[in-house]
C-alpha cells in the first residue's frame, strides 16, 4: 500500500549498464581500449533511463491520483495555490518536514468535491509534502510525505503526538516546536510511553485523550503503524513520515484516521 518511485527491476537494469557490463567487457577484452572511455557510455546511458522512469513514474502517479479522485469524490490539484493551503499553513510541524521557502514543497491535493456532500462521513483533505536532502555525491534526495487533514467542529488543544525513534534520541520533530509548546509526560491508561512523545502547551492536555483512541494507538503499534499526529486547535492531521501510499493506500488511511479522529472529537 506504500507507493514509491523505486522499481526493483529498474535497479538491476543500472547495475548491469553501469557496473558489471563494462567490467567484463575490459576484462575479456573486448575492446583494446582505455577503462573510462568504455564505461562512460554506458554510464550515460543509465542516466538517461533514469531521468526516464522518474519522469514516467511521476506521470504515473499524477494519472494515479487523478483517477482516484474521481472515484472518491474529490478534486486533485496538482499544484495547489496559495489560497488551497490555507488549512494547512497554521500547522507547526509541517514546515519541518517540507523544504523550506516556497509553495512548490506542497503537490497533488485532493480537495473536498461539492459531490461530497452527500457523504454523511467527511473525508479528509490530503495533500503531500517534500523534503530535499543533498546528498554527498552532488544529487539531491527526495522524500515525500502524504499528509490527511480532518476538521473538527468544536475547539480541541493544540497538540503534537509524536512517534519515537533511535533518531527522536538526538532532537525529533517535537523538541524543534517552540513555546509554549513543552514536552508533557503522560500516564493514562496504557498509554504506549516509550512508542510515543507528547508535546502541548500544558498538562491539561492530557485529558484530551481517551481510552478509546489509546487503545487505537497500541493497536497500531502491533501493526508497526506509528502516526505522527497534531492539533492547530480546530483541525487535526495525521501522517507517517516519509511515506506516501498507493491509491489502496490512501482508502485504508483514510480509514484509519477517521476512526482515530472520530475517538478523539466524541
Amino acid at each position: 500500500m506504500k507507493y514509491s518511485d523505486f522499481i526493483l527491476k529498474h535497479f538491476v537494469v543500472y547495475a548491469l549498464i553501469s557496473g558489471l557490463l563494462p567490467f567484463l567487457i575490459v576484462k575479456n577484452e573486448v575492446f583494446n581500449v582505455d577503462d573510462r572511455i568504455v564505461i562512460f557510455p554506458f554510464v550515460m546511458i543509465c542516466y538517461a533511463h533514469f531521468y526516464y522512469q522518474k519522469r514516467r513514474s511521476k506521470h504515473a502517479r499524477v494519472t494515479d491520483l487523478t483517477e482516484y479522485s474521481k472515484l472518491e469524490n474529490y478534486d486533485f490539484i496538482e499544484k495547489p495555490s496559495e489560497s488551497d493551503l490555507d488549512d494547512f499553513v497554521t500547522f507547526k510541524t509541517l514546515p519541518l518536514i517540507m523544504d523550506k521557502g516556497g509553495k512548490d514543497a506542497f503537490m497533488n491535493l485532493l480537495t473536498h468535491s461539492q459531490r461530497q456532500e452527500l457523504y454523511s462521513v467527511e473525508k479528509p483533505k490530503i495533500i503531500t509534502v517534500k523534503k530535499t536532502h543533498a546528498t554527498g555525491s552532488g544529487g539531491d534526495r527526495h522524500f515525500f510525505t502524504q499528509v490527511f487533514l480532518l476538521k473538527s467542529k468544536k475547539e480541541i488543544p493544540h497538540f503534537y503526538l509524536a512517534p519515537t525513534s533511535f533518531f527522536s534520541l538526538f532532537g525529533g520533530i517535537g523538541e524543534k516546536l517552540v513555546y509554549p509548546y513543552k514536552k508533557i509526560n503522560i500516564e493514562k491508561y496504557n498509554f504506549p510511553i516509550n512508542k510515543y512523545n507528547l508535546y502541548a502547551h500544558d498538562k491539561s492536555t492530557v485529558e484530551f485523550f481517551s481510552s478509546e483512541f489509546i487503545d487505537l494507538l497500541n493497536k497500531g503499534l502491533e501493526k508497526n503503524k506509528k502516526v505522527s499526529i497534531e492539533s492547530d486547535g480546530n483541525n487535526i492531521i495525521f501522517y507517517l513520515l516519509n511515506e506516501r501510499f498507493s491509491n489502496e493506500g490512501i482508502a485504508f488511511h483514510t480509514n484509519l484516521f477517521q476512526v482515530l479522529h472520530k475517538s478523539l472529537i466524541n
